[in-house]
């Protein structure tokens, strides 16, 4: 009879009851820290299947791109920093939840395009308006952000 030994390490990544859907704003979303930190970190999640069935990422600055281009890139990023392999599987997977908007909080009405996204993501992944907020910029860009935040009809 063989005997099963359970590894200690990953016991914290067990779940104890299925994740709730979400949507995830990441708040500089072209920069660096997204691109070797955020998005290996959600890679590994979906890679293990402990993301919400539910999921999906709006990705967020003022550079000019589309939803495309940011998929692209950030596939780029996982194949480049993420620990696990890189899997097409997953990386479908992941990628089908990932979108995009270019806006300025610094502007009134900054807000609006990130508004649209995250009510058509709740639509498209049954999100139920559950949502949480990274901010991947520099510290002077909060106070935008926060504001505009706070403007937002549907947030």
């Amino acid at each position: 009879m063989t005997e099963v030994v359970e590894n200690p390490l990953l016991e914290g990544l067990r779940m104890r009851r299925p994740p709730e859907p979400c949507a995830l704003t990441i708040f500089g979303a072209s920069g660096d820290l997204t691109q070797r930190k955020v998005m290996p970190a959600l890679y590994a999640l979906a890679f293990r299947h402990l993301l919400p069935e539910s999921f999906g990422v709006v990705g967020v600055s003022r550079t000019e791109m589309t939803t495309d281009d940011f998929r692209e890139r950030m596939r780029q990023a996982v194949i480049e920093h993420a620990r696990d392999e890189f899997r097409q599987d997953v990386w479908e997977r992941l990628a089908d939840g990932l979108h995009y908007v270019a806006a300025n909080f610094g502007i009134e009405g900054g807000e609006d395009e990130l508004v649209a996204a995250l009510t058509d993501l709740d639509e498209m992944h049954v999100t139920a308006g559950k949502r949480v907020y990274y901010l991947a910029v520099a510290p002077e860009a909060f106070d935008d952000i926060v504001t505009a935040m706070g403007r937002r009809r549907a947030a």
